[in-house]
């Protein structure tokens, strides 16, 4: 697992002590009024209700005869667990903000215990560490009653494994990943899109026989359809249709894209940190829209010259960004179907948050391996190689820093 070899030395404290530190904050913005609650919230409580008071499965709305709808408009895991930690003592309600607490306090450990052993760099370790532990969009959605918080942690658990398998070859590997993409599954509809990285991932593997991918591919779409393939059954057989959100879509392509553009604006102004954004001169934003190109031309240089020598990250990079790439496409096409009934929310972006962090450390590493002339130490992370680095490299270093 994640965990084998794990030794407590000071980084790993420091990933306890951010992962901490997210859950506390989880705690202390649910401490005022409790849990944020919206339709889906009383849903996934009124189903862990309606389990523990020998209902079954069913919501809390009831049709025109008076009998409970069947629980069908999403995936059971996040009521299940609601309905475990309640204990048959507590309510679901009052188990929501600790439970979802103790989700983003395990999504920060994990993905942080990961990324210390992927980078070379100290510096953008910490750097990710921290900005996973204090990103607003994890923080926001772990202040809700909802799945999405258990669904991220779910994919980056899928897609820590996945990148160890592909590094490692076990069956154990592969199972977890199987594992938890199947939980991932089971928590949101669009975990569709973990299955489908991953078993594009599995099947193009470069170095690997066809029979031996066909065979890994077949182990885990069982694990993880078959899963899902009971729920769909149950719901087909329930309401005649596999899923039973889908709506009429009225609307044409183009207004969906402007929909997304909407989106990324509201969440944008929902977590930006720069509260006199609008009051920056338009003659700064030239001025840094010119460092940026600058910069950025420096480091294609940089990397280009450095591509012989250069330690890419590149399996968990195609890892995590295929991921991001799938996850907007099953996005996009789920909501011009019809499978979304209010079309494009900002909360569907925040399950690419933790993808895009690590893909960028990884970049980033690589920048600061090749400007600072660095080799890969014992402990995963970097020490500086004998020759000395160019100044230009020395500078680079000192302007990403």
């Amino acid at each position: 697992m994640i965990l084998s070899g794990w030794r407590p030395d000071r980084f790993t404290l420091l990933i306890v002590g951010l992962a901490l530190l997210a859950a506390g904050l989880v705690l202390l913005r649910t401490s005022f009024h409790g849990i944020g609650l919206n339709n889906d919230s009383i849903n996934f409580i009124g189903l862990a209700r309606n389990i523990l008071a020998g209902n079954g499965m069913v919501e809390v709305l009831t049709t025109d005869t008076g009998e409970r709808n069947p629980y069908v408009l999403w995936g059971p895991l996040y009521s299940l667990l609601l309905t475990a930690f309640s204990f048959g003592v507590f309510d679901p309600y009052n188990v929501a903000a600790p439970l979802n607490a103790a989700i983003l306090g395990l999504t920060v450990f994990a993905v942080g215990y990961y990324l210390k052993g992927r980078l070379e760099s100290r510096f953008v370790f910490l750097w990710a560490a921290v900005a996973v532990a204090s990103s607003l969009p994890l923080i926001w959605m772990a202040s809700f009653a909802m799945s999405d918080a258990l669904f991220i942690l779910m994919t980056a658990l899928a897609l820590i494994y996945c990148d160890k398998f592909l590094g490692d070859g076990k069956t154990s590997s592969l199972l977890w990943t199987a594992a938890f993409s199947a939980l991932a599954w089971q928590t949101r509809y669009v975990g569709l899109a973990l299955p489908a990285t991953i078993g594009l991932l599995l099947l193009f593997q470069r170095d690997v026989e066809t029979l031996l991918r066909a065979r890994r591919v077949l182990i885990y779409s069982l694990i993880v359809v078959l899963p899902m393939g009971l729920w769909v059954l149950r719901t087909y057989l329930l309401i005649g249709a596999p899923v039973g959100n889908r709506l009429t879509v009225d609307y044409p392509i183009w207004q969906l894209f402007d929909d997304l553009a909407t989106a990324f604006a509201e969440g944008w102004e929902r977590i930006q940190l720069i509260p006199l954004v609008d009051s920056i001169p338009g003659l700064v934003w030239a001025g840094i829209a010119v460092l940026l190109i600058l910069g950025a031309g420096v480091l294609a240089g940089s990397l280009w010259q450095g591509r012989g020598r250069a330690k890419w990250h590149g399996r968990p990079i195609a890892v995590f960004g295929g991921f991001m790439l799938v996850y907007m496409a099953v996005i996009v096409g789920g909501v011009a179907a019809g499978y979304s009934w209010h079309g494009v929310v900002g909360r569907y972006f925040v399950p690419v948050w933790i993808p895009f962090l690590v893909t960028a450390a990884l970049v980033l590493d690589t920048i600061f391996s090749i400007a600072s002339g660095r080799i890969s130490g014992r402990d995963g992370f970097s020490i500086t190689a004998g020759r000395r680095p160019r100044l230009w490299a020395q500078f680079l270093s000192w302007a990403l820093l």
